[in-house]
């Protein structure tokens, strides 16, 4: 099925937050764009709502995520459930689609729609495929949902049994309750695996799940080259070397990729992506007060203009 959503999970008030959401926006103008905000950013998410009609909010009542919360949160099989049936595009306030001029955006997006998950290949990823980065990735809603009741099952039974422990014993987020130390390292195991990258866990479940697809290294590469330091003993493919840091990295047919992410990325000066140069990504975190108030008048300005 062709893409049917966006997705963006952020509770800060981050500097380049509308921007990201204009330029999805501007890509995909008949696709509706769930952002999921927290309590401290529930003005802004409001005024970017009132600016992009097609922005639907979902309040998440936290304050912020760490690294772990937003992993756990991005395999939750609910969060995929209330999608649109389809694929939707997974982005961050550090990610955007290279030109949203482009004409063929949609159409290639559609060809990569035969795949369940694709986003950009990590360095270690053969050409049988290993998954990719999930900060800007395209998903498909019913996949995801199965593989995220499977994360949920694997991480639910928090009650074991330990090694050299004849009681059962429960692991909570503070650890064991039993001493035993077989017990205390079975739950820090456990607490190790919810912290995994949400991408890292659902690369690995789908590149061993028969019915998921992943996309060659190529065509990954083509959605979103971002990372360096392949060799073609590894990938079979031929790399190239950025002129600046002699970096390796993948060469593709197509240099205009379909989108970035981490603009900082070496790879990305030899690709054609006209969002580079616009992207405000020297500005980074939370706004202050003041430059808060300023970001919600402008967008309220923007709705009296419409």
């Amino acid at each position: 099925m062709p893409v049917t959503s966006a997705l963006i999970i952020e509770p800060r008030n981050h500097v380049t937050l509308d921007w990201v959401i204009d330029n999805v926006s501007k890509t995909l103008p008949d696709v509706p764009i769930h952002f999921h905000h927290g309590l401290k950013n529930e003005k802004l998410a409001h005024a970017i709502s009132r600016v992009y009609p097609k922005v639907q909010l979902h309040n998440m009542g936290v304050e912020n995520l760490s690294i772990g919360e937003y992993s756990n949160y991005m395999t939750q099989s609910s969060l995929y459930e209330n999608l649109p049936e389809g694929h939707t595009i997974v982005f961050q306030t550090d990610s955007a689609f290279c030109n949203p001029e482009a004409e063929d955006n949609i159409e290639r997006l559609n060809e990569l729609c035969e795949y369940d998950y694709v986003g950009a290949p990590w360095k270690f990823w053969t050409n049988q495929g290993v998954g990719g980065n999930g900060g800007f990735s395209l998903r498909n809603t019913k996949t995801m949902t199965r593989l995220g009741q499977i994360l949920e099952e694997r991480t639910s039974a928090t009650d074991i049994e330990c090694e050299n422990s004849s009681e059962r014993t429960n692991c909570t987020a503070e650890g064991s309750s039993n001493p035993d130390k077989s017990c205390v390292t079975t739950c820090r195991k456990i607490a190790a695996k919810k912290r995994h990258p949400e991408d890292l866990k659902i690369s690995k479940l789908c590149q061993n799940d028969p019915d998921c697809a992943l996309p060659t290294l190529l065509e990954a590469a083509e959605f979103q080259n971002q990372h360096e330091d392949f060799t073609a003993a590894t990938t079979d493919s031929e790399v190239v070397k950025e002129p600046v840091s002699g970096r390796r990295c993948l060469k593709t047919k197509r240099l205009d990729t379909i989108g970035f992410h981490k603009p900082e990325k070496v790879c990305h000066r030899l690709q054609a992506c006209p969002s580079l140069e616009d992207f405000p990504w020297r500005k980074r975190g939370n706004m202050t007060d003041s430059e808060l108030q300023m970001k919600i008048a402008e967008l309220e300005k923007n709705i009296f203009e419409k």
